[in-house]
């Protein structure tokens, strides 16, 4: 049976501590494969907004890479070959299609306490496992 190849790890980044947790998974699992990592950050969809100005959405975007930023300048300075990437969605469907549009070989998400909310509808990490086409490691 042949090895794994892990080349590159998409890490979904919001700033929770479930997600610090899966960066700090993607640095030892990078480190250990040599592998690139892309920290994704999403932002919600402006479609339930009346007028969604440029404005807007450039703010958006900026808080979204704000946020990865600091995941980012760890993982650099750890030696890990690290990018970023912002996209306009729900979390769950952003990180499914980065996935496929960057290659990933390995997803990693963070997954914390659940609100009551989020065991009703099912939280982000709960649908990246059920619909992802590559391997998905679960930080807690």
């Amino acid at each position: 049976m042949s090895q794994w190849e892990v080349k590159t790890i998409l890490v979904g980044y919001d700033g929770s501590d479930g997600a610090e947790r899966a960066v700090e998974l993607a640095q030892e699992v990078a480190q250990l494969r040599k592998a690139s990592v892309v920290v994704l950050s999403a932002f919600p969809h402006q479609s339930h907004v009346v007028i969604a100005t440029d404005d807007k959405i450039t703010h958006d975007i900026d808080q979204a890479s704000e946020k990865a930023a600091s995941a980012v300048t760890r993982l650099r300075a750890a030696g890990v070959n690290t990018v970023t990437d912002v996209a306009e969605g729900p979390a769950a469907h952003a990180l499914l299609e980065a996935a496929e549009n960057r290659g990933a070989d390995l997803i990693i998400v963070g997954c914390g306490d659940h609100h009551r909310l989020e065991k009703l509808l099912g939280s982000t990490c709960e649908e990246v496992v059920r619909r992802a086409t590559v391997p998905v490691l679960v930080a807690r």
